[in-house]
């Protein structure tokens, strides 16, 4: 039990740093997936009114 109490927290601000320098990248993935869907989004719209 210990053990354990004194493992978790270095454990967590381990976690806590890996989040951190992942959310810039996951902010960039996340970044680009949405500007290809706005874009995707945008010719989808212009191929409908092309239609309509």
């Amino acid at each position: 039990m210990r053990e354990n109490r004194i493992t978790r927290p270095y454990v967590r601000e381990e976690s806590g740093d890996l989040r951190g320098v992942s959310w810039s990248e996951a902010f960039r993935k996340l970044h680009q997936v949405l500007m290809d869907y706005g874009n995707k989004s945008v010719a989808f719209h212009s191929l409908r009114r092309s239609y309509q």
